[in-house]
């Protein structure tokens, strides 16, 4: 696939071996009681997306998605099972807004799926997300891409069950 407005294209794998190479960003599939899954509103690409984001440098893959979910999803959120990776290749540098560097490519997304408590979630506070909700895989506002990961994270999740 593409990623909208960006020209990023990208493969996703479910795979329980983690990528080797430039691992940049974690998200997570973060379910409640009733599989529903948690995502946020993203005012600077006004999309629903799932809760994720870049890993800092002094952080493992897992911790930065156990922040990123807290700050974007107002959840803490346990039991992580890594599950595949999107491999991520571009024509052309892509440059990040907040280091004016180039991403390195190939880059890697991380996904894992997680359940969090059914405890009322926090507002959040990364300033790119307006809001976070639950929802389920018939809603509109579920792009094909999110289909794709969450129905992966399912059937694992049911597999192991």
């Amino acid at each position: 696939g593409t990623w909208q407005n960006s020209g990023s294209k990208w493969v996703f794998h479910v795979d329980d071996v983690f990528p080797s190479g430039n691992v940049l960003t974690a998200s997570a599939i973060v379910f409640n009681s009733k599989n529903e899954f948690l995502m946020t509103f993203n005012t600077e690409r006004n999309q629903w997306e799932l809760p994720g984001g870049h890993i800092d440098e002094t952080e493992t893959p897992e911790q930065g998605c156990i922040r990123e979910v807290f700050e974007e999803g107002g959840v803490n959120i346990h039991h992580l099972t890594y599950f595949g990776f999107n491999k991520i290749t571009n024509d052309s540098p892509v440059i990040n807004k907040e280091t004016n560097l180039a991403y390195p490519l190939p880059s890697y997304s991380v996904y894992y799926f997680c359940e969090c408590n059914d405890e009322p979630m926090h507002p959040p506070i990364a300033i790119e997300c307006e809001k976070a909700e639950s929802f389920n895989l018939d809603s509109e506002k579920v792009t094909k891409f999110i289909q794709i990961i969450v129905n992966s994270a399912l059937k694992l999740k049911n597999k192991a069950l």
